[in-house]
């Protein structure tokens, strides 16, 4: 026994072991052994009888073109994001050389000590 909901098309839409509100019981004795996988390929007609459903349409040509060209725009979006993220670590390593360089000047003990942990962690990437 599985609890069903069921759209206005007929179609199971959602599942449940337990009883809920707006679900009916199914009997799925007879789906076999995955009923989940029986209900989502069928359709129950308004007299209680259980029918295939037809395969969805297949996508017009607008369709298959909007979706490229919105693939194609995801696309553009990542790599514009990727420069401007490579941009800003640009932007940021040259402000930190900046400091530690106006740092050394002042502290000349600091230079050796950076000099030490670039060493140490293998130096410029």
């Amino acid at each position: 026994m599985m609890y069903v909901r069921f759209s206005a098309e007929g179609i199971p839409d959602c599942f449940s072991p337990l009883p809920v509100d707006g679900f009916e019981a199914v009997d799925t004795a007879s789906m076999g052994d995955d009923p989940r996988a029986f209900l989502s390929a069928m359709r129950r007609r308004a007299n209680g009888t259980w029918v295939k459903r037809a395969k969805p349409p297949a996508p017009t040509a607008e369709e298959r073109e909007g979706a490229r060209l919105a693939e194609r725009e995801a696309e553009r979006q990542a790599r514009q994001e990727a420069r401007a993220a490579a941009r800003k670590q640009a932007r940021l390593e040259r402000l930190f050389d900046h400091m530690i360089d106006g740092l050394a000047k002042i502290d000349p003990g600091f230079a050796a000590r950076v000099a030490a942990i670039d060493v140490e962690f293998g130096g410029e990437d």
